[in-house]
């Protein structure tokens, strides 16, 4: 289980499954009654051999489930995975005007022998009444990437899914965080792939990408690339078809070496 150093996050245990969970995690008989169960409970979102997403009390579970000796000599790129990179990121974010992440509630796994599990999760806030940004909208999710930019946040899974919009508040709420890195400092190659991660995914047009790439530079005057060698990285980026990976652990992917020529020209 991870540190138990945050006195924010409270032991339980239910066997043959081991929680942590926040201490304004609502409902919690509830939620280790469903986590524990064998049939899914609540609404299903996502399902599939290994995961599962389900919406549970104002909550979203996401709980993978490894049956086979592989799935669980991997069981620690899961859960726990998650739910450390989703403190850090948390933590490491702050507060941003526009933008709120959900409550992350807790984690639970089932041993599996010393390092391992047989099912581990997360818990975090369920928000209702949002949609995914529409591809014209994508300037709206300059602030986020700004952000994100300034405390060297490098998220590899910048998809357009990954973020929820409230149009009726105007609000933003980045999601899903599993194998985010967080450099020393900000790093420009990492917010061109992170657009152009994010525009690839939403199908947008080269002006459209370029659109969002404008607003999210108009907020940092650190910058220290043009606009117009951006906007050539970003096109040629979307051209050549953008990597989507969770996991980039042992090695960030930067910049292709043609396209950097271009950046630092």
């Amino acid at each position: 289980m991870p540190d138990h150093a945050d006195h924010h996050f409270l032991s339980y245990s239910v066997k043959p499954y081991q929680f942590l969970l926040s201490e304004d995690c609502p409902k919690r008989t509830a939620l280790i009654a469903g986590i524990t169960a064998d049939a899914i409970p609540g609404t299903v979102i996502k399902s599939s051999r290994r995961r599962n997403v389900f919406i549970l009390d104002a909550t979203v579970i996401k709980k993978y489930v490894f049956r086979n000796l592989s799935d669980i000599l991997h069981s620690h790129r899961y859960g726990n995975y998650e739910f450390e990179c989703s403190r850090r990121y948390i933590a490491t974010f702050g507060q941003c005007t526009g933008v709120r992440i959900p409550r992350l509630y807790g984690y639970f796994y089932a041993p599996a022998w010393i390092f391992f599990s047989s099912a581990n999760g997360i818990i975090t806030e369920y928000i209702a009444n949002t949609r995914y940004l529409q591809t014209d909208e994508l300037p709206l999710a300059a602030t986020l990437f700004g952000n994100m930019f300034r405390k060297g946040i490098y998220h590899p899974d910048m998809q357009i899914k990954n973020i929820l919009y409230d149009e009726k508040n105007g609000i933003l709420y980045p999601i899903d965080f599993i194998g985010c890195n967080f450099l020393t400092e900000p790093n420009p190659e990492t917010l061109i792939i992170m657009l152009a991660r994010f525009a690839y995914t939403a199908h947008a047009s080269n002006e459209q990408a370029k659109n969002l790439l404008r607003a999210t530079l108009n907020l940092l005057p650190q910058f220290n690339h043009s606009i117009e060698q951006s906007c050539k990285c970003l096109e040629k980026l979307l051209q050549m078809g953008v990597p989507i990976t969770t996991h980039q652990r042992k090695k960030i992917i930067f910049l292709p070496k043609q396209i950097r020529k271009i950046f630092n020209t």
